[in-house]
């Protein structure tokens, strides 16, 4: 017959195989798992809030416009990051601060506008993910982009913003 085995061939075939199934699996669970977690924490409540609009294609920055970055959380240097991305996508940015203390953000972002400045404010928002727009009683075209806790980033300038 040619079944001929060596001493302990048969036992340490099924291990490795058993071995393989089990890492498969695992790695399938794991898939699954980031999924639903991405699937559950991707839903943005605005608590009755208006969210941005998002038309078919994002127009490009106009031209008078000018964002000013606050901080409402507590890591440094947040408010200059995002501004410097944010002129690298041809934003006119003014300051990038600190936002005053006690100021409670609950959304990743708060883009605060005037009447005048309700375009540029909109497509700033096609930048932020998750952003909400807050009209405010204001004077000129400057903008608040006012920065909260679930802050991400801005969408870089190599890749399509979320329109």
């Amino acid at each position: 017959m040619s079944y001929a085995y060596e001493a302990g061939m048969p036992t340490a075939r099924r291990r490795r195989r058993r071995a393989m199934y089990l890492t498969t699996l695992g790695l399938v669970v794991l898939a699954l798992a980031v999924a639903g977690v991405r699937a559950f924490v991707g839903n943005d409540a605005t608590d009755g809030r208006t969210p941005a609009a998002t038309p078919s294609s994002c127009p490009e920055p106009p031209a008078g416009i000018t964002v000013d970055v606050l901080n409402a959380t507590s890591r440094a240097g947040l408010a200059s990051h995002t501004a410097d991305t944010l002129r690298a996508q041809r934003f006119t940015v003014g300051e990038a601060i600190n936002a005053p203390a006690g100021t409670v953000v609950e959304v990743p972002a708060e883009i605060r506008h005037g009447p005048a400045a309700a375009t540029g404010a909109k497509v700033l928002a096609h930048h932020i993910r998750g952003s909400v727009l807050k009209p405010i009683q204001r004077e000129g075209t400057r903008v608040d982009l006012v920065i909260g806790n679930e802050f991400g980033a801005v969408t870089p300038p190599t890749t399509t913003p979320a329109c």
